[in-house]
């Protein structure tokens, strides 16, 4: 037998760290590579810190999974979304274009890469992305696109085919009480004013609890001279909620009224 000489010990600390590394290999790797539930809850992650307004966390988190997963459309529209309220309009045109890519039928992505193309000034795009949008079966928000489209011509000066989407929004949701109150609103300024009483007085029976509306429609009876009709809406306001921003003006116009 020979004597065995003891190992350096630096020899040891390298020998036990590269047994430690290799035992931890495995599981940097999976830390690596994130399966589909990690991505999605990355996403939702990122999706809570928009609604709470967090928006730079929100796109860290987005971040880290943009690698992983760079053909999934809604990390894409995701990215839009933080591009766009970080004021990046290229970074966020780019993000929604490949969305769309990704999934054409994408038809929330459609409409907001025409919103950033509209708020860039490049109406021409902004008016094909609409509309892609609004021709998309399945887009369950249609009245969105056709609401942009009518502020579209609106920046374009075309009233009537302002008046024309501002319409459609409507029709495509009976509930969409900005459309009404935009479609009553073109109608005033191409001096068609009983339309106009119309289109908010069906948009007041539509949505009976929106105060705004029947605000905007007591307002319309006001300036034609229905003074008394005026009047029933202005109580009713102050009835439903006397504590509104809507009540405190309706209570302004009947002391006046009166």
């Amino acid at each position: 037998m020979f004597n065995r000489k003891p190992l350096p010990l630096i020899f040891l600390v390298l020998f036990c760290l590269s047994l430690a590394c290799a035992g931890k290999g495995p599981r940097g790797e999976e830390e690596t590579h994130m399966g589909k539930k990690q991505i999605e809850a990355r996403l939702d992650l990122a999706e809570r810190y928009f609604v709470q307004g967090k928006t730079r966390q929100a796109i860290q988190q987005l971040l880290k999974v943009q690698d992983q997963a760079p053909d999934i459309p809604r990390l894409n529209f995701d990215l839009g979304l933080a591009y766009a309220a970080l004021d990046d309009p290229h970074k966020a045109i780019s993000s929604y274009k490949k969305a769309v890519q990704i999934a054409p039928d994408y038809g929330e992505a459609w409409n907001n890469l025409g919103l950033i193309y509209m708020s860039e000034g490049d109406l021409e795009n902004a008016e094909q992305s609409f509309k892609k949008a609004l021709n998309i079966v399945t887009y369950i928000s249609p009245e969105k696109s056709a609401y942009n489209l009518a502020q579209l011509f609106d920046q374009k000066n075309d009233l009537q085919q302002a008046l024309k989407y501002a319409r459609l929004s409507v029709q495509e949701n009976w509930r969409f009480i900005a459309g009404y109150i935009y479609t009553a609103d073109l109608l005033q300024r191409l001096g068609r004013d009983k339309q106009a009483r119309k289109i908010l007085h069906q948009g007041a029976e539509a949505v009976p609890d929106n105060l705004e509306i029947t605000l905007k429609l007591a307002e319309s009876l006001v300036r034609s001279g229905k003074n008394q009709e005026a009047k029933q809406w202005f109580k009713q306001i102050v009835q439903e909620n006397p504590k509104s921003s809507q009540a405190t003006v309706a209570r302004d116009y009947l002391e006046f009224l009166d």
